[in-house]
């Protein structure tokens, strides 16, 4: 019997200067979107559209789909409306180009995750985070995950995990959240990066998750003063440096 093919995973190598990262490694499911004012890349490119495009991941391929962009979306310089990605196909949207290249599972572990977020000229504007694929040169500092849980009609309590990175939901192992079936099984993720920021991102939950009464699309960081809605609680979530 023959061994299965390692799994690849999506990198793309931003080519023009001023990208946002010059490595971005992408999902192993979901969507990553691309534009000037919304979603997960945001592009400095006077060419890009608010939401140019977006690539899904789909059983193991990478899907370019064109989001109704004003100046189109380019693969090996032909226009594309949707269009499964190859190795080493060359995508242009605006004046971006970029590389999309397959890689092994360990060699795509080696690119450092560091996602940090950026400002706008509209101060947090929608929260949006921008992934930076850039080796850290700052000392590490160790943190843990603050949460303060509120339902109605309980006393608040605090969790503090040992750990910069968890899932919430019905079956992810918190007696809290477990007999809630407005939460799905894999609700919401937190992480937090090494300079001690929060971020949340919805899990494709059935009820949707909240930030400060939005609903979550992509990935959000969240301040110490916002508060997150899932299912029937109410958190506050921070990071603290482990002593």
């Amino acid at each position: 019997m023959k061994d299965s093919p390692p799994l690849l995973r999506g990198i793309i190598h931003f080519l023009s200067p001023g990208a946002p990262c010059p490595l971005f490694k992408l999902p192993t499911s979901g969507s990553v979107i691309f534009g000037r004012e919304k979603g997960d890349l945001r592009l400095d490119d006077p060419q890009v559209s608010a939401s140019h495009c977006q690539i899904q991941t789909v059983e193991h391929a990478y899907i370019l789909y064109d989001m109704n962009s004003r100046n189109g979306t380019y693969v090996n310089d032909e226009k594309i409306r949707k269009k499964i990605l190859q190795a080493d196909d060359q995508v242009r949207i605006g004046q971006t180009r970029f590389v999309f290249r397959l890689e092994s599972e360990p060699k795509a572990r080696e690119i450092t995750a560091l996602f940090q977020a950026t400002d706008t000229g509209r101060g947090r504007g929608d929260k949006t985070a921008i992934f930076r694929m850039l080796q850290s040169q700052e000392p590490k500092q160790t943190w843990q995950l603050r949460m303060e849980i509120t339902k109605k009609g309980r006393n608040p309590e605090v969790l503090l995990l040992p750990q910069t990175q968890v899932i919430l939901g019905r079956g992810c192992g918190f007696s809290q959240f477990a007999e809630d079936t407005n939460l799905s099984r894999k609700h919401l993720l937190i992480q937090v990066n090494e300079r001690g920021e929060v971020f949340v991102e919805d899990q494709g939950s059935r009820n949707g998750s909240y930030l400060n009464g939005a609903r979550i699309q992509g990935l959000h960081r969240v301040l110490a003063t916002d508060s997150v809605e899932i299912g029937e609680w109410k958190l506050g979530i921070s990071a603290e440096k482990v002593r």
